[in-house]
């Protein structure tokens, strides 16, 4: 079996992300990275996750 070289994947990557990358390069509003948006919904989605054991013995056990 071949292995990929590091190359290959990184073109492949790039292929696979081309529309997104043209959509940045012609509007200078859209953000490179999904970071900010995760960062803001990751409160919620920790507090749904806690949510879940709420009333039970150990709900509140780390």
């Amino acid at each position: 079996m071949r292995t990929k070289s590091r190359l290959g994947l990184k073109l492949t990557y790039i292929a696979n992300h081309w529309e997104g990358l043209k959509v940045f390069l012609r509007d200078g509003r859209v953000e490179m990275d999904s970071n900010p948006v995760e960062d803001g919904i990751r409160p919620t989605a920790l507090r749904r996750k806690h949510h879940l054991f709420a009333g039970h013995d150990e709900g509140g056990c780390s």
